[in-house]
């Protein structure tokens, strides 16, 4: 079986526009991993990035002298894949696994090893068959009980799954280097599914567990009641509908082949979401054009980050 340890496991944090309570969940990295990488992507406001950096730098002075915590400054906010990438590169020849965290993702564990028991669980799970991310389950927030992945798991504790959100993902150093690192031309949204699916197409499982050791906030949502049953929905802005759109399209052309349903459901989804945001959401018309404008830059192969108002 294959241990995890504060020593070999190196932990990738993004931060942009990071809050003050920032400070608690980076003490829960912190105490399964001695190689803890916050990769600073460009915030909004300069002066917001520094207190942020001040306020670290203060609480964990003994984890950045030890070299167990490092602070990342990007020159832009270049998107999570090459902030993801950039944290990658810093720990390639020191850990054996990197563990990903959004900076609004709290972890809720006591200790490595339980990481650790979860890893081996997922390992024992598919058999002879190579795991390429491991995703560790979660609550959305800390008021659910409820879990979406208690759910599609059942009683087997683990589900194979065709894509897992980036943030408490695990994934082998060896796995990078036989299959490269995030693909930067996404920019944000789909950067994860993109990779999920290069793995699968080389017959690395993907893996879910159903126990919840984090706690990852979705974001803005709004609830409806579809035919007696309350569904829940995230909202996004328009530059969100932007990448959605471009990127869904992107990947389920890329992957046709190999997976043609998750072309067609990519395509679905898009026009799902275009009906959501008519029927429910606000600023109906700025949404619709850039996530139709970001479908047609995904059907004629555009890519990077988008220029409000340029040619991107």
């Amino acid at each position: 079986m294959k241990r995890l340890s504060k020593s070999n496991l190196g932990i990738v944090v993004v931060c942009y526009d990071t809050g003050a309570d920032f400070i608690q969940r980076l003490s829960k990295y912190i105490v399964v991993s001695n190689n803890v990488i916050l990769v600073i992507n460009k915030f909004s406001s300069f002066k917001k990035q520094q207190d942020l950096i001040h306020s670290v730098a203060e609480v964990f002075h003994s984890n950045i002298s030890d070299g167990s915590l490092r602070i990342e400054e990007l020159p832009d906010n270049l998107g999570i894949a090459a902030a993801m990438n950039h944290g990658i590169r810093q720990l390639m020849d020191k850990c054996e696994w990197v563990l990903f965290f959004d900076d609004d993702t709290m972890l809720n564990c006591q200790n490595v090893d339980e990481l650790s028991d979860e890893l081996n669980g997922a390992i024992t799970y598919i058999g002879d068959r190579k795991l390429g991310i491991f995703a560790l389950g979660y609550h959305a927030d800390d008021s659910q009980v409820d879990s979406r992945h208690d759910k599609d798991a059942g009683a087997t504790h683990y589900i194979e799954k065709y894509a897992v959100i980036s943030s408490g993902s695990i994934i082998a150093v060896d796995t990078f280097k036989k299959f490269g690192l995030f693909e930067e031309g996404y920019f944000i949204d789909s950067v994860d599914v993109e990779y999920a699916l290069r793995l699968k197409a080389g017959k690395f499982a993907i893996v879910q567990s159903s126990k919840p050791l984090m706690i990852h906030p979705i974001g803005r949502r709004y609830e409806i009641n579809l035919l007696g049953k309350k569904i829940l929905f995230s909202e996004h802005n328009s530059i969100r509908c932007y990448y959605i759109g471009r990127n869904r399209i992107a990947v389920g052309i890329k992957y046709m082949k190999q997976f043609p349903e998750i072309f067609l459901y990519s395509q679905l989804q898009t026009l799902f979401h275009i009906g959501r945001i008519v029927a429910f959401e606000d600023k109906k018309l700025v949404k619709i054009i850039r996530m139709l404008r970001g479908v047609a830059h995904g059907l004629t192969g555009k890519s990077g980050k988008l220029i409000p108002g340029g040619s991107k």
